[in-house]
């Protein structure tokens, strides 16, 4: 709603925007995109028309978003691919796509991958005309680099469902973020942006170690989130824990008999289910 009462704001007005005013509609919508894209995953109302904003982000966003941006840490562009991808997925989802996808879906996969190659490659650029400290600078273009991460495993798994962990390209990209967050401090107070990409790493973990990292850090960031999103994160936690206590219970003989031919589940397929991940009251709402 807020969305669709912006638009027409920005799209009436022939003349420059005060800049006061500016910042506050830069403030509205990316709060508004920010919100879109964490909610996404679990829900499968999200649709094409969430996306759709016309020029409005070209008029609020003239120039580099890093810049631009009225939050320090924020890239809006980020969230923008964050939500297509999850656009995606209940896209495949709805229509019970198999391995052999349309090439409208490939051509969709392309583009998403070289958005998140060109935001990847503005790295080291970002907020290079902002009078900001060196150690924020560096501690954000770390949290930019764990969300492109977290997208590229995701977008992963909807191309090929039956990625595992042990998929070369993703065991690549949790390697990479494994080595940012044992040094990297995320607890920043009231800054929930890595709550979703935090769990497709955890998900995506092969090796223990790295998922109690990942599960770690998930439980120092319910220290400075609100309320909802730390029970989120705290569900997250446990759906995955015992997940990954279930498959790593001894079978008997028959159970192991009649599994010989089957590909038991894995943690990163929560990815293609990520309404499992929420508390049992909120993912009985996700339609």
């Amino acid at each position: 709603m807020c969305k669709d009462l912006l638009i027409p704001m920005l799209a009436g007005s022939q003349t420059s925007l005060d800049p006061r005013l500016t910042t506050l509609l830069r403030v509205i919508a990316e709060c508004i995109m920010f919100n879109l894209a964490t909610l996404s995953p679990f829900s499968a109302r999200t649709g094409q028309s969430v996306l759709d904003w016309g020029s409005s982000f070209d008029r609020l966003f003239p120039a580099d978003d890093s810049a631009t941006s009225p939050f320090l840490g924020g890239l809006q562009s980020i969230y923008q691919v964050m939500l297509r991808v999850n656009v995606r997925l209940h896209r495949t989802i709805q229509s019970k796509s198999d391995l052999s996808a349309p090439a409208s879906n490939t051509r969709e996969h392309f583009d998403l991958w070289r958005q998140l190659n060109e935001l990847d490659n503005r790295i080291p650029q970002l907020y290079h005309d902002r009078d900001v400290k060196p150690k924020s600078i560096e501690l954000y273009k770390r949290k930019h680099k764990l969300a492109i991460l977290a997208l590229r495993i995701q977008l992963c798994k909807i191309a090929r469902p039956l990625a595992s962990p042990t998929d070369n390209d993703i065991r690549g990209y949790v390697s990479e973020a494994v080595n940012i967050l044992r040094s990297l401090d995320i607890r920043e107070l009231g800054n929930l942006a890595l709550r979703w990409p935090l769990t497709i790493l955890a998900c995506a973990a092969y090796d223990d170690k790295d998922f109690d990292l990942f599960t770690a850090k998930m439980q120092d960031m319910q220290s400075v989130v609100d309320p909802a999103n730390r029970e989120k994160l705290s569900s997250a936690q446990t759906v995955m824990s015992l997940h990954k206590r279930k498959l790593s219970e001894p079978q008997t003989v028959l159970e192991a008999d009649r599994n010989r031919d089957c590909n038991l589940p894995q943690r990163i397929d929560l990815l293609l289910e990520p309404w499992r991940l929420l508390p049992l009251e909120s993912s009985l709402l996700r339609h």
